[in-house]
């Protein structure tokens, strides 16, 4: 699988946080983890300095580095890391390196880092830990983590500059490293990284899902992915999948406009589009288990909303090994090889509408496809969907995929 298709697992969204950074002088550390690509911003400028939308530290005069602990969401298999460094085209730290780990040698001290972290912008929410840096409680308190000995993800390795065709640097993590849920990222020595994004695989946790209620199957939070789709253009069909409805029209997704469209659309006898083209994605549940709900919201979506949807939902066995896994993929990516998938309709082709939360139940249009770990979603022609939400109980003992 392409890396860039995987969810980030820094982001926000799923509770990514900064729990420590030893300098924000220019720009606080949260920047980092924004999901929105850094910008540019000619003439604005801070108290302390040019305004930059990264995480950047004074120049450093002392003894040292600078280094931050991030803290992901959710715990996740790394594969890759790209570190970004838009626009710090001379002051982009030079150098970095990443630690991983698990767990924490002191959960407490952890708990103390967020609530100094907390207090220290109250009053100041427009700027954050800007013009700061890490106190003497806070070195405290991230000694007792032990940072310094979790295990190499990336090492100490040179960065390119901010420029178009130098600012990305992406890290292949090779396997063997286990489920990861806090970072070190290490300036070589100080400077300025405008983005990371942590590209893997969430870890599922039972422990952490409610066995006692329904829950959505296709949650990135709970393992769900994107696997396979016919078109990206707009909008990785991730976002299906995302926390929450959005922000903007671009957190759904959104394919081109198809190529196959006919010069004048006719209806058929059903009421729906006669339409020769049409989109699709993939994906997998994060945990297996029986469709009861579902929704499809084109939240946003007035101009460019599709005509309608059919939703289809298959069983396959989990893949033993990462080549039986890349195999599967291979075939979801070709679509003359669906047809040899067991897909089931869930929705039937169904009519949708503009900005509107579409909700479907078994009393209704769904119907009953029984235990599924993968879904089908096609648009009819093209278009986006911000969300598309499956809610059923999900198996625990297909599920069960456990933390050490």
């Amino acid at each position: 699988m392409n890396y860039f298709d995987l969810p980030n697992l820094a982001s926000p969204l799923l509770g990514t946080q900064i729990l420590f950074a030893t300098d924000e002088w220019f720009a606080a550390a949260e920047n980092m983890i924004k999901d929105e690509d850094a910008v540019w911003k000619q003439d604005e400028y801070t108290t302390f300095g040019k305004w930059m939308d990264g995480w950047e530290t004074r120049r450093r005069r002392t003894e040292g580095h600078d280094w931050c602990i991030v803290q992901l969401g959710i715990p996740g298999i790394i594969r890759a890391i790209e570190v970004d460094t838009a626009f710090f085209t001379g002051n982009f730290s030079p150098k970095v390196s990443i630690f991983g780990a698990l767990h924490l040698s002191d959960a407490q001290a952890a708990e103390n880092l967020r609530r100094i972290r907390k207090d220290s912008v109250v009053g100041q929410p427009e700027i954050g830990r800007m013009g700061m840096k890490a106190s003497d409680e806070e070195f405290a308190e991230v000694a007792k983590l032990q940072s310094d000995a979790w295990s190499p993800l990336v090492e100490l390795t040179p960065l390119g500059a901010g420029y178009e065709e130098t600012r990305k640097n992406l890290f292949h993590i090779p396997p063997g490293h286990g489920p990861i849920q806090y970072l070190r990222v290490n300036m070589g020595p100080d400077g300025g990284i405008a983005r990371i994004r942590v590209y893997g695989e969430v870890v599922v946790q039972p422990e952490r899902i409610p066995a006692d209620r329904e829950i959505d199957l296709a949650a990135v939070e709970h393992g769900g992915m994107a696997i396979a789709c016919s078109n990206k253009h707009y909008g990785h069909p991730r976002n299906l999948i995302a926390p929450g409805r959005g922000n903007c029209m671009g957190d759904g997704w959104e394919t081109a406009r198809q190529p196959k469209r006919p010069a004048v659309y006719q209806k058929g006898p059903d009421g729906l589009m006669l339409l020769p083209g049409c989109d699709w994605a993939i994906l997998k549940l994060g945990v297996p288990g029986n469709i009861s709900q579902l929704e499809v919201d084109t939240h946003f979506y007035k101009g460019n909303y599709p005509e309608s949807c059919l939703i289809e939902a298959c069983s396959i066995p989990r893949a033993g090994s990462e080549d039986e896994a890349a195999a599967l993929e291979s075939r979801f990516m070709d679509e003359t090889q669906h047809g040899s998938f067991p897909w089931r309709t869930l929705l039937p082709r169904t009519r949708l509408g503009p900005d509107t939360r579409h909700f479907f139940d078994l009393a209704s249009q769904l119907q009953e496809v029984g235990v599924v770990s993968h879904v089908k979603v096609t648009i009819y022609p093209d278009g986006v969907v911000l969300l598309h939400v499956l809610h059923g109980p999900w198996d625990l003992v297909v599920a069960a995929v456990v933390v050490d």
